[in-house]
């Protein structure tokens, strides 16, 4: 996964400048139906019964990876096609952290988009 603008902005003022960045409590999924940069602006799912979902990862050396399976579930009408997948700080609006364009995954109505554990990866290099 790729950081993101506001992201690499806070972790280099952190590191060289001494302003802090305070980590959030809770890290959230978020599914968007365009192809995403660092900017991470784009079209993020909306209802049919999306939501954000909270992911918590275990990090191991230079390598983050979820604990447990990211389940979206589809209630209503199919989704748009899902394109990109991002981190956020928040469950709703919040700043992006991290993010990936994925290939692309069509949701029907009642159809579940799940990440397993350890499938999303995060890695500092």
């Amino acid at each position: 996964m790729s950081a993101s603008n506001f992201l690499e902005t806070r972790l280099l003022e952190g590191t060289l400048t001494g302003n802090t960045y305070t980590a959030p409590a809770n890290v959230y999924a978020a599914l968007f139906s365009t192809t995403l940069t660092d900017a991470v602006s784009g079209t993020e799912i909306t209802g049919n019964g999306y939501s954000r979902q909270a992911v918590a990862f275990a990090v191991t050396g230079a390598l983050a990876e979820n604990t447990g399976n990211i389940t979206f579930t589809c209630t209503g009408n199919a989704w748009p096609t899902v394109r990109a997948f991002a981190l956020f700080d928040a469950s709703s609006t919040g700043n992006a952290l991290y993010w990936t364009n994925i290939i692309p995954i069509s949701v029907q109505a009642t159809e579940n988009v799940v990440f397993t554990t350890d499938s999303i990866q995060v890695t500092a290099e």
